[in-house]
């Protein structure tokens, strides 16, 4: 078994992303490990395969990509810069955060090999709704692809196993 020396943990955002990064801190303090935080925001045009559309039908082809693509990843890393602020403000452990551009899963992915990251701990749900459906999950994309073993939670289970909320 390798030593586990680099986290990743995806997030979105979510209230799971906190629950997420308790179980990363405790194994980077266990471990001596890095924790890199990484979110993506996902690339509208590959958005579940199709061509994206307004509700007329009508492809959104005629906004420059590099605009969306520089757009979205700056209010992401405003986001990024927020989440490590108030998560990250009183912990210890080594980490970086990063935003990543393009298809969620594929995206992560290649991170984790870029990086030759150890572990991959990643929340079994993150924001829900139609989107979700179409897309599939995440969670799952990785854990068959991941080049390193990928630890899944349930961050909307309470201790005593039942649903929170």
């Amino acid at each position: 078994m390798e030593e586990i020396k680099k986290i990743l943990l995806p997030i979105d955002f979510s209230d799971a992303s906190s629950t997420l990064l308790q179980y990363g801190v405790y194994l980077a303090e266990k471990y001596d490990a890095r924790i890199f935080l990484a979110y993506v925001a996902e690339d509208p045009f590959t958005y579940s395969g199709l061509p994206l559309t307004d509700y007329s039908g009508l492809p959104l082809t005629d906004i420059p990509f590099n605009q969306l693509e520089e757009d979205m990843t700056k209010y992401a890393q405003e986001r990024m810069d927020r989440f490590i602020e108030t998560e990250m403000a009183e912990i210890s452990v080594s980490y970086e955060g990063t935003v990543l551009f393009g298809q969620v899963a594929a995206e992560i992915i290649r991170y984790a090999e870029e990086k030759t990251i150890d572990l991959i701990i990643i929340g079994t749900h993150g924001f829900k709704g139609l989107d979700r459906m179409l897309l599939g999950s995440v969670a799952e994309k990785v854990v068959k692809m991941a080049p390193c073993p990928v630890m899944t939670i349930n961050a909307y289970r309470n201790k005593e196993g039942g649903k929170k909320g």
